[in-house]
């Protein structure tokens, strides 16, 4: 009966179409589900300080075409960021890191549910 079930399970057509990850739960909740509005799609390009859990990581690259590099300059395919109303994601190959507050132009954060932050400081 088992092996029935996984075998229907199995033929179910699969799509094509991508699929986000959902933000990990070390994440908390935007306080302001609109607190991106305001930030236009092409004030985001620009290299930014990363900053997570108050140490300095190095210098990360967010490119017009919605791909980034890492601190260390590396590209990869999954490396993506998106802008909506409530937040800004960038997918990582270990999960995607939604900044959800705008502390002002330029400088976005990210809280995770054990207090500590991942910030986004432009620096041009």
């Amino acid at each position: 009966m088992e092996n029935t079930s996984l075998r229907a399970q199995l033929s179910l057509p699969q799509t094509d179409r991508a699929r986000s990850r959902p933000a990990p739960t070390e994440f908390r909740a935007p306080a302001d589900p609109n607190a991106f509005a305001a930030v236009p799609d092409s004030a985001v390009p620009g290299r930014y300080r990363w900053i997570k859990s108050g140490e300095e990581k190095g210098i990360v690259t967010l490119n017009a075409d919605h791909s980034f590099a890492n601190e260390k300059d590396e590209k990869f395919r999954v490396y993506q960021w998106d802008l909506t109303p409530s937040g800004l994601t960038l997918n990582w190959q270990r999960g995607p890191v939604r900044f959800t507050i705008v502390e002002s132009p330029g400088i976005y954060v990210a809280l995770r549910s054990n207090n500590q932050t991942e910030r986004l400081e432009k620096v041009e």
